[in-house]
C-alpha cells in the first residue's frame, strides 16, 4: 500500500490527480467531481495509515453530500473509488463507518427569522446577520455545565454541543454567485449534526440511527400570533428573543405580557420540524441512493 501511494507521485495519468504526502504515514487524498451539471459538487476521497501505527494499519475515508450526489451520484463515486484505490468497494461497504451526518429539513418559503426554534436545555445562541440586516444563520447550543474546577488550558470552550443549526440557503447561493436551490424563494434549511468521534455506527445501521430531532421544534412565529391580543407586540417579541433569547426578551414588556411571550415562545410545539418528522427518515436514504449502499452492506457479521 506504501509503494502504491508512493508511486501515485509519479502518475501522471491518474484521474483524478491526487494530492499526496509521502514519508512515515504516506497518504493520498482525491478530490473527485460526481456531477457534470455541477462541478463544485466534490467528494473527498483519502487512503492513509494512521499515525502512530508500528503495523501500518491502513483507512480508507470518504466524505460527500449524499442529497447532492443523488443515486446517479454514488454510482460515479462507486466507479471512481475501484478506478483510484486497489480495493473493491463492495467488499469494503460492510466495513464502513459513519463518523458524521448533517439530517436536515429545508422549510420552503421561510425565512430564519419567521421562526421559533427551541432545544431542551438551551444554553448559548450564535446569530450571523447579513448586509441587509436580517438573521442569516443561528446555532443553538445546549446549556454546558459548569466547571469543577480551573480547565487545564485557556483553549477550553465555553459552549456546550452545537444542537441544532438555521442558515437561509437562498442567500448563501447568492453570495457564492450560484443560482439558489429554489429560485427566488426563501428557504431555511433545519440541520441537526451528528458527530462520533469513538463508537461510530456501521453504515449498514443508519436505517435504525436514533432521532437526532427528538427535543427540538422549530414553528412559524406568525402562525402563534392570533392567541395573543397584541400580535404586533408578539412577532415583535419573536424577533428579540430570536437574538437574545426569550429571558432577555421577556424584559422588554410588561411583567404580564412578558410572561405570557416567553411561556408560548418556550413550550410551543414545532409546526414545521418536529420529532415525529423522523419517521421520513429510511425514505430519505432511499431517495437518495444511500439505501442501495446499505443493502449491500448488510449486517455485519
Amino acid at each position: 500500500m506504501k509503494a502504491f501511494v508512493e508511486n501515485l507521485k509519479k502518475e501522471t495519468l491518474a484521474d483524478p490527480k491526487p494530492k499526496v504526502t509521502g514519508g512515515a504515514n504516506p497518504k493520498a487524498v482525491f478530490n473527485i467531481a460526481y456531477s457534470e451539471t455541477e462541478p463544485l459538487q466534490r467528494a473527498h476521497m483519502s487512503l492513509m495509515r494512521k499515525q502512530g501505527q508500528d503495523y501500518g494499519i491502513w483507512s480508507a475515508r470518504l466524505e460527500f453530500s449524499v442529497s447532492k450526489a443523488t443515486p446517479s451520484g454514488l454510482l460515479q463515486l462507486t466507479s471512481a473509488f475501484e478506478n483510484a484505490l486497489p480495493l473493491l468497494f463492495e467488499k469494503m461497504l460492510p466495513d464502513f463507518r459513519v463518523s458524521r451526518i448533517d439530517p436536515a429539513i429545508d422549510l420552503i418559503g421561510i425565512r430564519p427569522i419567521d421562526v421559533i426554534a427551541r432545544i431542551e436545555k438551551p444554553g448559548k445562541r450564535l446569530v450571523y446577520v447579513g448586509d441587509n440586516g436580517e438573521p442569516e444563520s443561528l446555532y443553538l447550543y445546549q446549556k454546558k455545565q459548569p466547571l469543577k474546577k480551573p480547565p487545564a488550558s485557556m483553549a477550553k470552550r465555553t459552549t456546550g454541543p452545537l444542537r441544532l443549526k438555521l442558515y437561509e440557503r437562498r442567500d448563501y447561493f447568492r453570495q457564492l454567485m450560484l443560482d439558489p436551490p429554489y429560485g427566488d424563494c426563501p428557504v431555511t434549511r433545519v440541520e441537526a449534526e451528528l458527530v462520533w468521534d469513538s463508537k461510530r455506527p456501521m453504515l449498514s445501521s443508519l436505517p435504525e440511527l436514533s432521532n437526532p430531532f427528538a427535543g427540538k421544534h422549530v414553528a412559524y412565529a406568525a402562525k402563534l400570533a392570533a392567541s395573543h391580543t397584541k400580535p404586533r407586540d408578539w412577532l415583535s417579541f419573536c424577533l428579540a428573543a430570536f437574538g437574545s433569547g426569550a429571558r432577555t426578551a421577556q424584559e422588554k414588556w410588561p411583567k404580564g405580557i412578558g410572561i405570557s411571550f416567553r411561556n408560548t415562545y418556550s413550550s410551543c410545539p414545532g409546526d414545521l420540524v418536529h420529532p415525529d418528522c423522523w419517521h421520513r427518515w429510511q425514505d430519505g436514504l432511499a431517495h437518495t441512493g444511500l439505501g442501495d449502499w446499505i443493502m449491500l452492506a448488510g449486517p455485519k457479521g
